[in-house]
């Protein structure tokens, strides 16, 4: 692998009370936040070869206008494994492919821990913050979220 990209989710929605947690979708600003994330990695040029995504009603909401804008369409891998992962379920998810350049759509705690045992430090990820890593260095070339637009 030569790039991961980690992207927690996007904003969600706490509005019904009776939807499980699993089934909550985003409201109006993590919408907005996908959105402007999507157009952000559209206008980088991240292009993972393939993605990896939590089947949560959150993570696939935040990875619809990414897909969207995409040049060339990745394989797109929906997990429910990913849901609630522990780091160590992430790490192996994408240790165990074999593209060049991963994206993992997740949730916290799991994706911050990840990304933070990855660097050798804390890192903290609010909602749909973006890393990019260069794998083989272990370096952080980018670490954004929509808020610093």
């Amino acid at each position: 692998m030569e790039r991961l990209y980690l992207l927690r989710h996007a904003k969600s929605s706490w509005d019904q009370a009776q939807l499980a947690d699993f089934d909550r979708p985003l409201n109006q600003r993590g919408y907005n936040d996908a959105q402007a994330m999507a157009d952000y990695i559209d206008q980088q040029g991240y292009q993972p070869e393939v993605i990896l995504c939590s089947s949560a009603m959150r993570t696939r909401e935040t990875l619809s206008p990414i897909l969207k804008l995409m040049k060339n369409q990745p394989e797109v891998i929906f997990l429910d494994s990913i849901y609630e992962a522990e780091w160590t379920a992430l790490r192996d998810a994408v240790e165990e492919r074999t593209e060049d350049s991963i994206m993992l759509i997740g949730h916290c705690p799991g994706i911050e821990l990840y990304l933070s045992r990855i660097l050798g430090q804390i890192k903290e990820m609010k909602t749909c913050h973006l890393a990019v890593i260069d794998w083989p260095d272990k370096k952080l070339v980018d670490f954004i979220r929509p808020k610093e637009f």
